[in-house]
């Protein structure tokens, strides 16, 4: 009798095993890219008139995408965010990590926070003529969830978490990258790949990726 207890015992232990194994496996990787040019893109105000008025541009389809504060060719210093959104119409539970590629540093720009927001929709693809009041945009982020700081590299990619209790949206999956300290001079700032820098380089797109 012992021995038959002792034989039954280890059919448990080994069919348990067995489906530990089964679950784990069955687990599935999802991995959402940049769709297209409008899902991506920077949104840049006028450092003179900050924080009295909020004018400046909102814009997608851009090789590449600035965070800092930028000395434009006119002579004009802007302060820069980028922004991001993933369709993760496919997630269901669990913490997201985010990939991103820093193609450019310049400067001493210090670190960057990165927050989840409301999704914002698609970018214009075009900027406006003249600088307008972005501020419904700019201040999204003080509704928003930081979720990290990173200082990157140039020609690095890097990765951050996103923690399933920071994702407001389970359609879309939307970012604001600024800098820590926005008072820092003109001429320090990173810049980050997008959708239409990654078709021109032949590389991998701005991307999420999670198990369910």
């Amino acid at each position: 009798m012992r021995k038959c207890v002792i034989g039954v015992c280890a059919i448990v232990l080994v069919v348990t095993a067995s489906l530990g194994c089964i679950e784990k496996e069955g687990q599935k990787s999802f991995r959402a890219e940049i769709e297209k040019g409008i899902d991506d893109g920077s949104m840049f105000i006028l450092a003179g008139l900050y924080p009295d008025i909020v004018a400046g541009w909102v814009v997608g389809n851009l090789e590449g995408a600035f965070v800092g504060v930028v000395v434009s060719g006119g002579g004009d210093t802007t302060i820069q965010r980028a922004l991001y959104r993933f369709n993760i119409s496919s997630w269901s539970k669990g913490d997201i990590t985010l990939h991103l590629h820093c193609t450019y540093k310049v400067g001493d720009p210090g670190k960057v926070e990165i927050y989840v927001v409301n999704d914002f929709g698609e970018l214009p693809e075009e900027p406006s003529q003249d600088p307008e009041d972005i501020s419904s945009f700019w201040n999204i982020v003080n509704s928003g969830t930081i979720i990290g700081e990173v200082e990157a590299n140039q020609g690095d990619w890097f990765e951050i978490i996103i923690p399933e209790t920071a994702i407001v949206d389970t359609n879309y999956l939307a970012l604001v990258l600024k800098l820590k300290n926005e008072s820092v001079s003109g001429g320090n700032a990173y810049g980050f790949s997008t959708f239409e820098y990654a078709e021109r380089y032949n590389e991998d797109k701005p991307y999420v990726e999670w198990v369910n």
